[in-house]
């Protein structure tokens, strides 16, 4: 599995990626709404180039906020390996903090 950053994909296939898993590209977190489509990010593809996962984030002072994370695919540790990424990310930033949000409708990533 290679992950990639999101710099490394279209706006475009973000956009659809984006929408494919949450109808929209404007996200609410932290009590601000983000364009995830716009958001630094990592994203991993399968073997035919097709994006299975990608998680975007915010940066902001000592602490990093994920903004989303999504996979196509359960149980192939493709969300674990975009968080670790997120989080080496976020210690070489010099972050002190991870935030993590997570709603009761996706028990699953809880």
């Amino acid at each position: 599995m290679e992950i990639i950053r999101r710099s490394d994909i279209t706006e475009d296939e973000a956009v659809r990626f984006l929408k494919s898993r949450w109808g929209s590209t404007v996200m609410a977190a932290k009590e601000r709404l983000h364009n995830a489509a716009a958001l630094p990010g990592v994203a991993v593809r399968d073997e035919a180039g097709a994006i299975v996962g990608m998680c975007t984030y915010q940066i902001d002072g000592e602490a990093c906020q994920l903004v989303t994370i999504n996979s196509t695919a359960r149980r192939q540790g493709i969300a674990a390996a975009l968080l670790r990424e997120v989080e080496r990310i976020a210690v070489h930033a010099g972050c002190t903090r991870l935030l993590c949000v997570a709603t009761n409708d996706n028990i699953h990533a809880i």
